[in-house]
């Protein structure tokens, strides 16, 4: 990993990673409660985060609303624990561009369920 990049990067993973749900506020994702959720779950203990998966509302949030809850979240933490990103989609491509904007952001490990998860076909998933 590069050591220089915020987020996972020089970090372990262990011990307690939770997946976090996403707050929402009138129809939009709340940025200021997931700050505060992460910051708690810092501050308790926690030993990594994980955002935008299954448990984060994964399938409800648009691409867009997935890219501002990954990017919040590497903000927040600022390094101090690990972020897994979730970046999985049904859609292969975006599947792809998700992860790389993750990637980008500073994550290094990434949630990308496929197959069952998303209905991705088995083929599609093996082709890369």
């Amino acid at each position: 990993m590069n050591a220089t990049r915020e987020g996972v990067a020089g970090k372990d993973l262990r011990g307690s990673i939770v997946p976090l749900v996403t707050p929402f506020h009138e129809g939009q994702v709340d940025g200021q409660s997931l700050r505060s959720l992460i910051e708690w779950q810092i501050a308790s203990g926690s030993h990594g985060i994980a955002v935008a998966g299954t448990t984060g509302e994964a399938t409800s949030l648009s691409f867009e609303e997935r890219k501002q809850v990954i990017r919040l979240a590497i903000q927040t933490t600022a390094g101090r624990v690990p972020v897994i990103a979730g970046t999985g989609t049904n859609n292969y491509e975006e599947t792809l561009e998700l992860t790389q904007f993750a990637e980008h952001e500073g994550f290094s490990p990434i949630a990308s369920p496929c197959g069952i998860a998303f209905g991705t076909s088995r083929s599609r998933s093996l082709r890369q």
